[in-house]
């Protein structure tokens, strides 16, 4: 590799500099240099590089007039900008001083590519540092000023490593925009080196977003593009990320195969923190493959050359030591590593390392000290990173977090099984629960809401005019014009609406403390069950449950679920199942507890059974009323079932004040129905003893929803999904968001006959924040509301008008009556479920 001062002086520099000189004379002087700079070969420095792409980048910032360098001014900004990449590879604490020589060196004051190459190459510094702040602020900056000075190549440095720093510290997805942001900008110049690195970025990130074969194959063009450029660095690089891609993909030859390859490429670049991280990346693969001896060797030949100077790479050895000790059953040897291990990754702010280490330390302290020492360590692990979840207010990066580290919740759910310990289950279940609604209950914003309502609005709006629902101009014209900026609207403003009330309630997630779990289960009324439920809770294709029966007995348990079941799940979840009866869902019977399943069949219409269930993720969009148990009959008719997204959320309903009870009891119910609806008009007079109060147009429908009257109200409409979300549409061209009812005081019972009330796609990994549950969350006590698709039929008609008729004081009592009512006419048996089975009663279970 050249020294600093050889590339300053070498005839590449003055063959640039003369380029530079040149293109500063005018448009002229401009296509003379790139005509010259065609026929010269790229620079291998970065430091010409830069200059040598910056003046052939057909886009880019010319080079101004009066403030080109002189020689010794040009060697010297070129010598010290390769000093400290140099430094970087090979003694990281020497080169932020470098750095800071380089940027006092700008000269420019509308091209400034020295201050830029120096924030990123302090940046990178602290970024080996772990100093992650510092690195975020610097690199920013770095990016936000090429990009005002037309620099694009330094634009393009800075976001590749502002995606590594991204995926270290924070999110995969968010790593991965930079990336795909850093590779158009590179190919745009164009420059084949940048272009490389930023694919193998995105190579990483995908692997990280659990597409095995996608990082394959970009870490492998990043691989050859590297290989042909003859750059060590990149080629050390991209074979490390295709070892990676190919243990993922279970291909251990080829993980040996790209990790010597890898180690012969950073020992020809000089990079240590390469060569730490393939011997690093070789002791795993012996320790895979069962050769425990030769993995110690490995690790601590990593751990002694990367010393103190790479501190990331020092842990990491220090934890592949632990697994090695485990693996000969030296388990306080490994506890001692893990702990280690543990406080090193806590300083750093190094969240993966700390889940893993925490991993290890659990299984020692099983070994150790018993499994209930294992179960403290395991729940002290999803505390940190519920906590971590918290600290973010990006709704798609709590999901990541929760997809990323899925093993940690599962072990510790199998932990808690095994210790019978329904305390642990409960607090674990209500993490897997989702924690926004929680904090939305806890703190209801008054304000913060405006823009996930216009966005909202602006979607739904644009959804309308597409699907028909409004009246256009006359203008042929006019019509195409405004249905193609009702396309764009709904595609380009239906993610923010999504994403900022999704954020909104992210904002506000509200760690449980496990010593809080206890008291969940507790406030559950008397004499009423209550069953949570989640599938993959403790390992793929099993479903776990914490049932507290009648007498208050809490039990625990999972079941692998049989192939059908699991069927039946995914069609129903994906929408695939098309309209099914109540045989084609008796495979579903399995994810009620087998003594629960006995205790229901055991019950009759004197004396049904209270139960309030807790469906997780995509269990929440199942027709529950619909499920068919041993005895024939199903569990809409022998139950009084309320749904909850959690016990969290039914404990905080329960103990609100029922403000002016026995007057909204006595009130006139507020009625209102779409005037497209074919069906669902109710005959309510005589069933109510009073006339309902009926709501004179859409517009009055819509204040009775967000500002309601006293008495119960009902309406009737369309629920509409959009880009996974829904809206209630009262009449074509009115309409109510979701974002709306948060900020709105709903009725203490609220019905809301439509499709898609309760429920949505984006439930499936997520607390179902849904028109319905955002009702509860705002004010109500029941609502009545849908998963799914609710037929315009006569028969629905028919079920909803027996349950808005009832004279009963409880919605789920009203539900299971209608239930036996209309299953008792002709052939309902066999008719599709969607009659009447979305209908369920959101509700806390009680008083």
């Amino acid at each position: 590799m050249q020294q600093p001062h050889e590339v300053a002086t070498s005839p590449d520099s003055r063959a640039l500099f003369a380029a530079w000189q040149l293109a500063a004379s005018g448009p002229p002087g401009v296509r003379s240099a790139r005509r010259q700079l065609t026929r010269t070969p790229e620079p291998g420095a970065v430091a010409l590089r830069c200059r040598y792409r910056h003046l052939l980048d057909p886009a880019a910032a010319p080079v101004p007039r009066g403030e080109t360098p002189s020689w010794d001014r040009w060697c010297e900004i070129t010598r010290i900008e390769t000093e400290g990449d140099l430094a970087l590879v090979r003694a990281p604490s020497n080169a932020a001083a470098v750095f800071e020589r380089l940027r006092a060196l700008e000269d420019s004051a509308t091209l400034r590519i020295v201050t830029v190459n120096a924030l990123q190459g302090l940046g990178d510094t602290a970024r080996q540092h772990d100093q992650h702040e510092a690195a975020a602020q610097l690199l920013t900056a770095a990016i936000d000023l090429a990009a005002n000075d037309g620099y694009r190549f330094g634009e393009v440095r800075a976001l590749v490593s502002l995606g590594y720093l991204t995926m270290a510290v924070s999110s995969a997805h968010e790593a991965l925009d930079f990336f795909e942001r850093a590779l158009q900008v590179a190919e745009a110049i164009p420059d084949a080196l940048f272009a490389a690195n930023a694919g193998l970025g995105a190579a990483e990130a995908t692997l990280r977003l659990g597409r095995p074969g996608q990082a394959r194959d970009r870490a492998a063009a990043a691989y050859r593009a590297f290989d042909t450029l003859g750059s060590h660095m990149g080629a050390g690089n991209a074979a490390e990320r295709l070892a990676s891609a190919h243990r993922a993909l279970d291909q251990p030859g080829e993980v040996v195969s790209a990790l010597t390859l890898a180690q012969g490429h950073f020992r020809q670049a000089g990079s240590t923190v390469g060569q730490v991280n393939a011997l690093d990346g070789l002791g795993e693969a012996a320790l895979a493959a069962g050769h425990h001896d030769e993995a110690a060797g490995h690790f601590t030949a990593a751990r002694d050359l990367a010393g103190p100077a790479y501190e990331r790479g020092r842990l990491n050895a220090v934890q592949g030591l632990a697994r090695a000790a485990r693996a000969r059953h030296q388990w306080q040897v490994a506890a001692d590593h893990h702990r280690s291990a543990l406080d090193g990754f806590d300083a750093l702010g190094d969240l993966v390392g700390q889940m893993h280490a925490f991993d290890g330390l659990a299984i020692c302290a099983g070994h150790l000290d018993g499994a209930a020492e294992e179960l403290r360590v395991r729940l002290q692990s999803v505390q940190a990173l519920e906590r971590l979840r918290a600290s973010r207010n990006d709704h798609s990066v709590q999901l990541e977090y929760r997809r990323r580290f899925t093993g940690i919740y599962q072990a510790a759910m199998r932990s808690a099984l095994a210790q019978h310990d329904p305390d642990a289950a409960t607090y674990l279940l209500e993490c897997l629960a989702g924690r926004r609604l929680a904090g939305l209950l806890d703190s209801l914003p008054a304000t913060g809401t405006d823009a996930a309502e216009l966005t909202a609005h602006l979607t739904a709006m644009a959804d309308q005019r597409l699907a028909g629902r409004l009246a256009d101009p006359q203008s042929r014209t006019e019509r195409v014009a405004r249905l193609l900026g009702a396309t764009a609207i709904r595609h380009a403003v239906a993610d923010q609406a999504r994403d900022a009330l999704d954020d909104l309630a992210a904002s506000l997630f509200l760690p449980l403390d496990p010593s809080e779990a206890s008291g969940l289960l507790a406030a559950a009324p008397d004499g009423m069950h209550v069953l949570v439920v989640a599938a993959d809770a403790t390992t793929p294709g099993e479903l776990c449950h914490v049932w507290r029966d009648a007498s208050g007995e809490t039990h625990l348990g999972s079941v692998a679920l049989p192939a059908a079941t699991l069927d039946t799940m995914n069609r129903y979840v994906t929408g695939t199942s098309g309209y099914p009866g109540i045989g084609d869902l008796a495979p579903l019977r399995h994810l009620v507890p087998d003594r629960l399943r006995a205790e229901l069949a055991a019950s009759t219409p004197q004396a049904p059974v209270r139960l309030l269930l807790i469906p997780l993720g995509g269990l929440w969009l199942l027709p529950w009323p619909a499920l068919l148990l041993d005895d024939h009959r199903v569990l809409g008719e022998v139950a009084e079932l309320s749904l909850c997204p959690s016990l969290t959320v039914a404990k905080a309903l329960r103990e609100r004040p029922r403000a002016n009870a026995e007057h909204a009891a006595a009130s006139r119910t507020a009625v209102w129905h779409n005037p497209t609806l074919t069906e669902h008009r109710y005959r309510l007079d005589s069933a109510l003893g009073c006339a309902p109060l009926p709501i004179a147009d859409a517009a009055g429908a819509r204040r009775a929803l967000l500002a309601a009257p006293s008495g119960p109200v009902v309406i009737v409409g369309h629920g509409r999904p959009v880009d996974g979300s829904a809206y209630l549409e009262l009449a074509p061209g009115e309409i109510v968001t979701t974002a709306e009812l948060l900020a709105s005081k709903p009725a203490a019972r609220l019905a809301l006959i439509c499709c898609w009330g309760a429920a949505d796609r984006s439930s499936v990994t997520a607390d179902p924040l849904t028109l319905a549950v955002t009702a509860l969350i705002a004010g109500s006590r029941e609502v009545l509301a849908t998963v799914g698709e609710l037929a315009d039929s006569p028969q629905a008609t028919f079920f909803v008008q027996r349950i808005l008729a009832s004279r009963t004081t409880s919605l789920p009592s009203a539900v299971t009556q209608a239930t036996r009512a209309l299953l008792a006419g002709p052939g309902m048996r066999e008719a599709p479920v969607a009659h009447w089975a979305p209908i369920i009663t959101l509700a806390a279970g009680g008083t």
